[in-house]
């Protein structure tokens, strides 16, 4: 996915054309693409930049120069398009999100275990167990 692949859609097109043929259906193949962007692509500032670029294009249709042009029905799906693009935004700016390593950069965190292997499998046992992460009578005293 692109930066302007929200506006390469069906649904750009038939509004800048005018067109009101199954609208409904390339407004919603819209949402259904700005939801897969959000959830799949790593990169937030990418994301944000491609929804602020349809949202100013969406903006522009909506016009009042433009709104005189095209009828109430392709009105509406403007309105809803632009909303629906800027409470998206609104939400996707809030949200708390940090990246994961890409398994090339697991080198550089310099873990290495030293112990044998038996070790490590009683580590994580130890983890698996509910018990070994609560804290003992004798631990809670110091």
């Amino acid at each position: 996915m692109d930066l302007f692949s929200l506006t390469e859609t069906e649904f750009f097109r038939q509004l800048t054309e005018g067109k009101n043929d199954n609208l409904h259906i390339a407004y919603k193949d819209f949402v259904l693409q700005v939801s897969q962007m959000c959830h799949s692509h790593n990169h937030k500032g990418f994301v944000i930049s491609a929804l602020l670029y349809a949202e100013v294009e969406i903006a522009y249709i909506q016009t009042e120069k433009l709104r005189e042009a095209v009828n109430q029905e392709l009105a509406a799906f403007v309105n809803k398009a632009l909303h629906f693009v800027r409470q998206t935004l609104a939400l996707y700016k809030d949200i708390k999100c940090s990246l994961i390593p890409e398994p090339k950069s697991m080198p550089e965190i310099g873990l290495n275990w030293t112990a044998n292997k038996t070790a490590l499998i009683e580590l994580g046992y130890a983890f698996k167990e509910p018990s070994a992460s609560a804290p003992t009578s004798a631990q809670r005293r110091l």
